[in-house]
């Protein structure tokens, strides 16, 4: 892995999860979800967090600040192993309440940016020996080096977010007014191609980076909802299509990002602990907040309840990408000898916490997942990968036939078998 193209790498993870956003975001809609997204995407991390922090200093004797450094690296929820793990049901043509989509976007989004701008604001605390300057000013704001800018660097991001993605959909109105519906489909489907390619490419010579994946949500979900009023059709199959193959090239860089070196028996051991424990936390705060329904009652059901908190479990993207950006960043860092102990325990727990998560939710929801869900099976949601309708789906289109065919009073073609003969007006069943 030595000569492996880490910045080409990070490229196409960056441009595969854009795509992925896009796609998410044509069926994105906040009606009658109320304040549960942002409460789900708020207190499970930080509850999640607070626990890892102090099961860390427990076991590694780590300071404060790089517990909890730790525990918002790890506390992230993973955005590329939340949505996919449901799309095998999905295509199996399983009936899953779209609102659990809608929730875990907005919430699986939110954590990330907090979580990920937090774990980089103590990390840069400690290692300036925790000298916090609360500089706001335009300059502290985009610097890098200073912790005050940090703190103000999130409202901003947010604002920049926004507003760019408004300016990206600005041009796609043109092609709303299009009449044929295969052109318009079409050229929709090359703008959020041309937005999901070339934003991280826009935001990291502008010094926005962490704008993009907000940009092209806005971008996504405004362009759908003009859409929605006229019914017109969007590029969903599409795009999920290259999600499918996307994914694969998703964590297969991130799999050859993960660079063991040197690996301690007592700190795997420890770092699955401190994994264990922020899991269950996580697990029983979510379920605690959608089984009462807070903010907004009577939106699941508890079998719904207890699959959107099973799927806000795995980690994934930003403790790989974050973990790797970090341990860069300090290599020519003078105190990094004095902390090969603690950087060691981080970045292991960071590691660990994909590969126990995301297999184990994976292989969870493809065999508990029907339990959970609506029993009923129904035609593959536009979320599902490509066009392809369930066999048993037929049925209808056979039916469709029968009752043309017997409008046109031609009921041995449509039924496929000769009919009984009649005598007396009895019919009379064929041998």
């Amino acid at each position: 892995m030595k000569n492996f193209p880490q910045k080409f790498a990070q490229y196409v993870r960056l441009v595969v999860f854009c795509f992925f956003m896009a796609r998410i975001s044509l069926d994105v809609r906040f009606k009658g979800l109320g304040l549960m997204p942002f409460t789900l995407g708020i207190f499970p991390c930080a509850a999640e967090c607070i626990v890892e922090a102090c099961t860390a200093y427990w076991l590694f004797r780590m300071p404060w600040v790089l517990c909890f450094a730790l525990g918002f690296l790890v506390a992230a929820s993973g955005n590329t192993a939340v949505l996919p793990s449901s799309f095998g049901l999905l295509t199996k043509g399983y009936d899953i309440n779209p609102k659990i989509t809608k929730i875990l976007i907005v919430a699986s989004t939110l954590d990330n940016l907090i979580m990920t701008t937090l774990f980089h604001n103590f990390a840069v605390v400690f290692l300036n020996q925790f000298k916090i300057l609360l500089v706001l000013t335009t300059e502290a704001v985009w610097s890098e080096s200073t912790e005050g800018g940090r703190y103000t660097r999130i409202p901003v991001m947010i604002a920049i977010g926004m507003a760019g993605g408004l300016i990206l959909f600005l041009p796609s109105i043109l092609i709303y007014f299009l009449r044929k519906e295969s052109l318009r489909k079409t050229l929709y489907f090359i703008y959020l191609c041309f937005v999901a390619i070339f934003v991280p490419i826009i935001t990291e010579k502008l010094g926005i980076p962490d704008s993009k994946y907000l940009m092209v949500v806005v971008t996504s979900y405004l362009i759908a909802r003009i859409n929605r009023k006229r019914d017109h059709e969007l590029p969903r199959a599409q795009m999920s299509k290259i999600w499918s193959v996307g994914m694969v090239l998703l964590f297969g860089t991130l799999g050859a990002q993960i660079i063991v070196t040197q690996i301690y028996r007592y700190v795997v051991w420890r770092s699955i602990v401190v994994i264990v424990f922020g899991i269950l936390t996580r697990f029983i705060v979510t379920l605690t907040l959608t089984f009462f329904q807070v903010l907004n009652p009577g939106i699941l059901n508890f079998r719904e309840q207890l699959f959107l908190t099973i799927l806000s479990l795995p980690k994934g993207l930003s403790q790989a990408t974050l973990t790797y950006a970090m341990l860069s960043y300090l290599l020519g860092n003078p105190r990094v000898p004095l902390l090969a102990d603690d950087l060691n325990a981080i970045s292991t727990t960071a590691y660990l916490s994909i590969i126990i998560t995301g297999p184990v939710v994976g292989l969870f929801v493809a065999n508990f997942g029907p339990r959970l869900v609506r029993a009923k099976l129904v035609p593959p949601n536009p979320l599902s990968i490509g066009d392809e309708r369930p066999a048993q789906f037929e049925d209808r289109k056979v039916g469709t036939q029968v009752n043309e065919a017997v409008a046109q009073g031609n009921p041995e073609v449509s039924l496929g078998f000769q009919p009984a003969p009649i005598q007396n007006n009895v019919a009379i069943p064929n041998q």
